[in-house]
């Protein structure tokens, strides 16, 4: 979703929510089957850090000012936007994504595939270099925490000079494990920590229902 992903959109106020005709649901926008669960509606998912669309300043913000809120308008269009961004990255996930893996140990950096099954619900890292590797998987339920930048130098010390293009997801089961991916810039790293912290999210909200 390479995009800069500066500006943090905050999730509407109460009393103010606002919905969109334009919801998009995951699953069967990835493989069509209308008879599968879906892994949740991406459109009532909370806002993530995209980047805002490019709106002319008043002529008389100061600079300095803070931001004017978005428009009902301009946040339907940003929410329909952050839905295509993240659709395109669920049918890339379920073709399956070139990343590259850190070690937190060594700081050693392994080409593998970050693939998703076509529900959503499970996440496979398969080594590109080492055919005999087994993959490993994770169900999405199981990830307890999602993180980046210097967060992942406070996880895993040895990865700090490392940290500003990394994103680091952690697992309860199995106890403790760790996942670390580094990407070329920040823009690429956002669009994958923010991708993926709306799927975990979903998970959520469906099994809740």
């Amino acid at each position: 979703m390479a995009l800069a992903f500066m500006c943090c959109c905050a999730p509407e106020a109460p009393g103010h929510e606002e919905t969109t005709n334009q919801s998009v649901d995951a699953v069967r926008e990835v493989t069509g089957d209308l008879n599968q669960p879906a892994a949740g509606l991406l459109g009532t998912t909370a806002t993530p850090n995209f980047p805002a669309p490019v709106r002319t300043p008043r002529k008389d913000q100061k600079p300095g000012d803070k931001k004017p809120a978005l428009s009902p308008r301009e946040k339907e269009q940003e929410n329909a936007r952050l839905q295509e961004i993240v659709k395109e990255f669920s049918r890339r996930a379920v073709a399956g994504i070139a990343v590259q893996m850190l070690d937190p140990e060594t700081t050693e950096m392994s080409s593998e595939k970050f693939m998703m099954d076509k529900y959503l619900y499970t996440l496979t890292v398969k080594s590109e270099s080492d055919a005999a590797a087994p993959a490993r998987s994770f169900n999405l339920k199981d990830t307890c925490a999602i993180y980046k930048g210097s967060d992942v130098g406070v996880k895993a010390p040895k990865l700090a000079a490392m940290s500003a293009c990394a994103v680091g997801v952690d697992f309860s089961t199995p106890a403790d494990a760790r996942l670390f991916f580094n990407f070329k810039d920040s823009g690429e790293r956002d669009k994958f920590y923010t991708c993926l912290k709306i799927l975990r999210m979903s998970v959520d909200i469906n099994h809740a229902k």
